[in-house]
């Protein structure tokens, strides 16, 4: 099923009431609904009772039938006060015409006019409608090839998907041979609830992406980094993540959960902007804002308070983490439970601020770091100390700035 327009699609009709139309024959020079727009198809109407000032303009779907038919799906406008006229007798002008209030100048509605339902990696995607809906049983980074059925030259396709929680995720031809995808760029991945615009063109032969508003969930202002997930396991949404490597085949850094615990899976890098099934791609908020994506709301949090890579793998904790590879990545910037707002700024480092034991005596340098004291106890315990540890004018200059605060007070040598 399609929506089609055609020219010179005329019949006339004798039915009577608010039902479908039983279609009588093309009105001479003309052409029947099925030759002209096709069995099954969807096309604007206009229905003119001769006989009567009854009128009405709609969606309807065609039958190839004994006799034909058409079903008035959606009523646009009509005599009867926009809603479906009562036809009385008389015979009645059925015309496929474009109508007005769904065209230039007025509100444009693409109703879907194709579902398809995805329950396989390999399932290629239908180009006969303009707006397609497909519903993914689960996350998929398609494989079918080519992805996408070929379309006509100059077609503009809506590929919307239904799924509240599943990705559809679209592979570009120098990736995957045969797709007939061409992302230039782009991500290829349909959120849920998000629309892919596409473009086929007869020349390359294959679909290009005209818009992809996938990056929703990091907010208007955030840095992304496109990533690919091939850990073995699903990503939730929000979690912490750091590098693993570089796929030379999809051109994207490769990631996996991060784990305070664990120096080899440390620093993070950010936060995964969606949900990523194994082999699939998405993005990593690297700096600026995420909405919706972590809960600042778990109790006890304010406006301000800092969020650290957690020992738990992948989750993000709001206090300080007892532990050598210490990583703030964030501060709440609106408390909620599903629409919190986090400053994002991972620091790429695995502790937050160094932290120098408490000690006595001569030291050069910041080879007495440890977990043992943090930033307060250090400006009261060591600086404030007779015998204060010295640092060299080369060894400050190459403290960060958080660092240098830490000898404020401190003799240079």
């Amino acid at each position: 099923m399609s929506f089609e327009l055609d020219d010179r699609v005329k019949e006339t009709s004798a039915t009577t009431g608010t039902g479908t139309l039983d279609l009588d024959g093309a009105v001479s020079g003309f052409q029947t609904f099925v030759a002209g727009i096709g069995d099954t198809n969807t096309t604007h109407y206009a229905i003119i009772n001769r006989d009567a000032a009854e009128w009405e303009t709609g969606l309807g779907t065609i039958a190839d039938a004994a006799p034909d038919t058409l079903a008035r799906t959606t009523v646009y406008a009509s005599s009867n006060g926009d809603s479906a006229v009562d036809f009385s007798a008389g015979t009645k002008e059925v015309i496929s015409a474009r109508v007005a209030s769904r065209m230039a100048g007025k509100t444009l509605i693409l109703a879907p006019d194709v579902a398809q339902a995805i329950t396989a990696a390999g399932d290629t995607v239908s180009s006969s409608g303009s707006h397609v809906e497909i519903t993914p049983d689960a996350d998929y980074l398609m494989t079918a090839t080519p992805t996408i059925a070929a379309g006509v030259d100059g077609q503009i396709l809506l590929l919307h998907n239904l799924h509240a929680t599943n990705t559809v995720t679209l592979q570009d031809d120098s990736m995957l041979a045969d797709t007939d995808v061409f992302l230039g760029g782009a991500d290829g991945t349909i959120k849920p609830g998000s629309t892919m615009t596409l473009h086929y063109a007869d020349d390359m032969p294959g679909w290009g992406v005209i818009a992809n508003p996938n990056q929703a969930a990091a907010g208007a202002n955030a840095t992304l980094l496109p990533v690919r997930n091939q850990s073995g396991l699903t990503i939730d949404a929000g979690d912490a993540v750091y590098i693993t490597g570089y796929s030379t085949g999809q051109n994207r850094v490769l990631v996996d959960i991060a784990d305070a615990d664990d120096a080899a899976k440390m620093p993070a890098i950010g936060i995964v902007s969606a949900s990523l099934s194994n082999n699939a791609n998405g993005d990593v908020i690297t700096a600026g804002v995420s909405v919706g994506l972590i809960d600042t709301n778990p109790g006890g949090t304010s406006v301000g308070d800092g969020i650290w890579v957690s020992t738990t793998a992948g989750e993000v904790v709001f206090s300080r983490p007892a532990v050598d590879n210490i990583q703030r990545i964030g501060t709440i910037a609106r408390v909620h439970a599903s629409l919190g707002v986090v400053h994002v700024f991972g620091a790429g480092r695995s502790n937050d601020i160094p932290i120098i034991a408490n000690t006595t005596g001569f030291h050069k340098g910041v080879q007495c770091i440890s977990k043992e004291r943090n930033m307060l106890t250090l400006r009261y315990s060591v600086c404030g100390r007779a015998s204060s540890p010295k640092i060299s004018k080369d060894q400050f200059d190459r403290l960060t700035h958080n660092e240098q605060q830490l000898f404020r007070g401190c003799r240079l040598q």
